[in-house]
């Protein structure tokens, strides 16, 4: 309702908006920790920076539920308080049923990976709406452009060997076109850039399958969720880039810094997870999942009560008007 008054209420109509995310994200972090059973392990630059108010994230694109699963991690960073995080999904996702429009409410960007230059004015609109309206802003990127199923490594492999570039083993290149149009889009507002490689110990049953990667049909259908999954985070500041409050980073130095954090990426992964996680983690995590999940079963709870209490009135209603 509050969107068809615009421009008057955007802000009354985007704190609601930013609210719903958070709840919906955190539930469902909630969900895969103490439903699920999922252990998130974090290492490296955990700290919560309230202060960074733009900032993008770059992530390993293992497997299709990445993105699910650093919501854990986001809320434990603090990028999901007042729906701060935005992600670049591919633009299938924009038509799913219910979600596909949440996400747009979301302002979550839709990437069609055929139209360069069209995925790249989506992601400097975006940036530009949500930064330049003062909202905290973190983007969720996934450099490489798609995740890394036996096909893509397949193709990856052989496109390394042929440009002569070094074949990776557990990722695939990264394509700069997109961080680098982001980072120009956020210009002198870009806080930091937050270089996260994520890692898994998947259920048993799939470590010995096929295609020993997490997806929906293992996690969502058969219950085969990850055992552990380790997040290690390098908080690299706006400075870095040569960006400041006067001047935009450089570009040069951002798509240079994106190829060489890749490469160091793929000799963490080889090294294996960092165990690092302190008890605090632990004990924040399930006063944070205990509080989600009651206030959620007291929605559903709410929900449901008005839900049948309305169609029970209904048809009361339309059985005294079938007596008549």
């Amino acid at each position: 309702v509050l969107l068809f008054l615009l421009p008057f209420s955007r802000r009354p109509y985007r704190i609601v908006v930013n609210f719903v995310e958070w709840l919906w994200l955190s539930e469902a972090a909630a969900l895969i920790e103490s439903v699920a059973g999922v252990e998130i392990r974090m290492s490296g630059d955990v700290a919560k920076r309230p202060e960074d108010r733009a900032v993008v994230i770059v992530l390993n694109h293992h497997c299709r539920l990445d993105w699910m699963f650093f919501w854990c991690a986001a809320a434990r960073l603090g990028l999901l308080r007042g729906g701060a995080l935005k992600i670049a999904l591919k633009e299938g996702l924009r038509s799913a049923p219910f979600f596909g429009w949440a996400m747009q409410a979301f302002n979550f960007s839709f990437l069609s990976r055929a139209d360069r230059g069209t995925d790249l004015s989506r992601l400097r609109a975006a940036a530009d709406h949500c930064v330049g309206h003062g909202d905290r802003y973190a983007l969720l990127l996934f450099p490489e452009g798609t995740d890394l199923s036996p096909s893509n490594r397949d193709k990856a492999k052989a496109f390394a060997k042929e440009k002569k570039l070094t074949v990776y083993q557990h990722l695939l290149h990264p394509r700069t076109a997109g961080f680098v149009e982001i980072i120009d889009a956020i210009g002198t507002r870009l806080d930091a850039v937050y270089d996260v490689t994520v890692r898994y110990d998947n259920h048993p049953k799939v470590a010995t399958s096929e295609d020993p990667r997490p997806s929906e049909k293992n996690c969502l259908i058969e219950g085969c969720w990850p055992t552990h999954v380790h997040f290690e985070v390098e908080r690299v500041p706006a400075s870095f880039f040569g960006a400041s409050r006067e001047r935009p980073a450089d570009k040069d130095k951002a798509a240079k810094w994106l190829t060489d954090a890749w490469e160091r990426k793929e000799r963490k992964i080889e090294k294996g997870p960092s165990l690092a996680s302190t008890m605090g983690t632990h004990k924040s995590r399930r006063f944070a999942n205990a509080f989600f999940l009651i206030l959620w079963a007291i929605i559903l709870a709410t929900l449901t009560i008005g839900f049948f209490y309305g169609l029970g009135h209904a048809i009361g209603n339309a059985l005294w008007l079938l007596t008549i």
